[in-house]
């Protein structure tokens, strides 16, 4: 149940698919900045582990300007759904159940960067947008621990 606050609530699916929509952005523009030779390759890459750590602390419940679900952020409830969708990838006793929010945000990267490669001779962008929003919708779905595609992301 959502406390009466003013802060964006990590129970909205609008606000969750904003805060992924705008991380997946960064990546999208990283990417073309290094296109472009405007920024190197090192630091880009630095840039967007730092975002994937940024998310994952976003999404436990760590960063006061959002207000967590209760249980399902703070108290492992997101953790454990996402371990479970993701047993046969992260296997105790090696699996940093908290690492792995970050690890999720870090595997949304990578089907960024595979979705730009994929179509970067493509004229008409419209197919990238579309893959895109696509793994926008994926990721927030998972994130809420609804049904998707994003678990099944890692066989494609």
């Amino acid at each position: 149940m959502r406390a009466s606050s003013s802060r964006p609530y990590l129970g909205d699916p609008d606000v969750v698919g904003g805060l992924v929509r705008g991380f997946l952005a960064g990546v999208v523009d990283r990417v073309a900045e290094v296109g472009a030779g405007r920024e190197d390759r090192g630091v880009a890459a630095m840039a967007d582990t730092q975002a994937c750590i940024t998310m994952g602390d976003i999404f436990l419940g760590r960063d006061p300007a959002c207000e967590p679900v209760g249980q399902w952020n703070r108290s492992g409830g997101m953790v454990n759904w996402m371990y479970r969708q993701l047993d046969h990838i992260y296997q105790e006793p090696e699996a940093n159940r908290e690492a792995l929010v970050a690890d999720v945000f870090a595997w949304a990267v990578r089907f960024a960067y595979e979705a730009i490669r994929a179509h970067e001779d493509d004229a008409d962008e419209a197919d990238l947008q579309d893959d895109l929003v696509n793994l926008a919708d994926d990721l927030t779905r998972f994130l809420l621990g609804m049904p998707g595609h994003f678990p099944d992301r890692l066989f494609l």
